[in-house]
């Protein structure tokens, strides 16, 4: 999977969100089988006109669909899942917000290595043709899962104007950040990078491929905040622009980082993100 920071060197870049988080440490290898933010699940009301806006308008690459499941696969350049789950996919009650997959090699093996840490899971572990999907709740009550992804295909980004290559981050509110991160601490080995200077507190954790995972206070709702990772933010607003989509505020962001929201299909917002470097 390509790096968030695949571009960019540590030096000279100022300290902000992420970019004070590259020079940060890695979770610690072998402590936890999760490598990476491994797929964001949404459910969507009306499938036809959601898949045509990600696979259309974002230009996420169709992996695959099984219309009988209520599933539809859309995989970025990163190896990274986006599914689309309609109203007649398995749990389908689950997925009222955004749903973080947390990515690993092995689905059994990670189970059996998170239960030891004594995470507890809702259920049996869900086979797919990928390997599988274990949910879990975190301490506050937030349902994530486990997955496993599939083989990650080939990807031609020349045809693409927005060219999103990965799912940079995911933040997820809660009321007590020193418990949240406790749980992620001690569960999942998860390494705490924080900001210098910020007035909210956050854990901000980093996983091999530079993608991270945040747990924040200040986000105001229940919902994931998931930000898709281009190489120039300004493009890709003026793309959005053209395509229609309702952009929400400016452009901004702290030193080092550029960000943009947007509204997605169902009302659910998102952002643009792109890593700048500092003079």
């Amino acid at each position: 999977m390509k790096s968030l920071f695949q571009d960019l060197t540590p030096k000279g870049l100022a300290v902000g969100l992420l970019a004070f988080a590259a020079l940060g440490a890695q979770a610690a290898e072998g402590e936890s089988p999760v490598k990476f933010v491994g797929s964001i699940s949404v459910k969507t009301d009306d499938p036809q006109q959601s898949g045509q806006f990600f696979a259309d308008v974002l230009e996420f690459d169709r992996h695959s669909s099984d219309a009988d499941l209520g599933v539809e696969y859309f995989q970025l350049p990163s190896g990274q899942y986006f599914h689309l789950m309609t109203a007649e996919a398995a749990n389908a009650e689950v997925y009222k917000t955004p749903l973080i997959g947390f990515g690993v090699d092995n689905i059994d093996e990670a189970r059996q290595t998170l239960e030891s840490n004594g995470l507890a899971f809702e259920g049996e572990t869900q086979k797919t043709p990928s390997g599988g999907r274990a949910f879990f709740k975190d301490v506050e009550g937030n349902l994530m899962e486990v997955v496993q992804n599939p083989p990650t295909q080939d990807f031609d980004q020349q045809d693409k104007k927005l060219q999103v290559f990965a799912i940079g981050w995911v933040g997820v509110d809660v009321d007590d950040h020193a418990e949240s991160f406790q749980f992620f601490n001690e569960k999942f080995g998860f390494t705490e990078i924080p900001l210098r200077g910020g007035g909210n507190p956050f854990t901000l954790m980093g996983f091999e491929d530079d993608t991270y995972f945040e747990v924040l206070n200040y986000l105001g709702g229940d919902y994931p905040e998931v930000a898709f990772q281009v190489k120039d933010v300004r493009a890709g607003v003026e793309v959005l622009k053209e395509r229609g989509v309702k952009l929400i505020g400016g452009i901004g962001g702290p030193p080092g980082l550029t960000t943009q929201k947007f509204e997605g299909p169902d009302g659910i917002v998102y952002l643009l993100a792109e890593i700048i470097p500092q003079s």
